[in-house]
């Protein structure tokens, strides 16, 4: 690998999918992670759709290593993926790129979210959380309630 010139590598990145440079490029090596970083198509990616038939469960681990480092994805949309509430939610803690997180139909329970408000809590860069058709219930909880008054600048959709 070392010995292949990054224009090579350009060359053969231009031929895979977005989702495929992501999941299954990055975090190989840390030459490949130079090269990727520095590619075009990769440095303009600002949007990402996930459904269940582009990934699989194995490779949500994979995009919370990504997403720990991400400095690019302003958009992120999941639909229709159990993911690991907790995990996947620490991983937005120090996240300041996102500006709209889409987790719509992807079985977050009232402590899920209660974990991504925490998480969310100092996040200055959101602007839209949408959580819509998962299975939280607000009734009665007041830190729920009070994070929304208190991010009036994020539009919630629950």
């Amino acid at each position: 690998m070392n010995k292949l010139p990054a224009e090579l590598i350009y060359r053969i990145l231009d031929y895979l999918d977005d989702l495929t440079i992501v999941l299954s490029c990055r975090n190989v090596c840390l030459q490949l992670n130079s090269i990727i970083n520095s590619y075009n198509r990769y440095q303009t990616l600002k949007t990402f759709h996930l459904t269940p038939n582009k990934i699989s469960l194995k490779n949500i681990k994979h995009l919370e290593n990504i997403l720990q480092e991400n400095h690019i994805l302003t958009k992120l949309k999941i639909d229709h993926i159990e993911i690991n509430e907790k995990n996947f939610f620490n991983v937005l803690l120090n996240n300041k790129v996102l500006t709209t997180l889409i987790l719509k139909d992807n079985y977050i329970t009232i402590h899920g979210a209660m974990h991504l408000i925490n998480d969310l809590r100092d996040n200055n860069t959101l602007m839209k959380l949408d959580l819509s058709n998962n299975r939280i219930v607000t009734d009665g909880n007041e830190r729920f309630i009070d994070f929304f008054e208190m991010n009036r600048n994020i539009e919630i959709v629950f």
